[in-house]
């Protein structure tokens, strides 16, 4: 059996072709009430969440990035 092209994942989840200039090249993304959300604005979103998740439960970051099997030093990335 065939296993589905890249075009046709790309129809069937979707995804809309951007330039990301943090990235400097395209990416495809799926649009969130109606917007395709860059990089930068999409890591700044998880740094937040990463931090109210770890206040919520009062998790240091060490182990909150032992939970999420990422070293320091990429859990340390993601929060900028």
């Amino acid at each position: 059996m065939a296993r589905p092209s890249l075009e046709q994942w790309i129809l069937d989840l979707g995804l809309q072709q951007i330039d990301d200039p943090l990235i400097g090249k395209s990416i495809y993304r799926k649009p969130f009430a109606g917007q395709v959300i860059l990089s930068a604005e999409l890591e700044g979103q998880i740094s937040i969440g990463l931090r109210q998740a770890r206040d919520r439960r009062r998790l240091a970051r060490k182990k909150l990035a032992t939970m999420l099997g990422l070293s320091e030093r990429v859990y340390e990335r993601l929060r900028k």
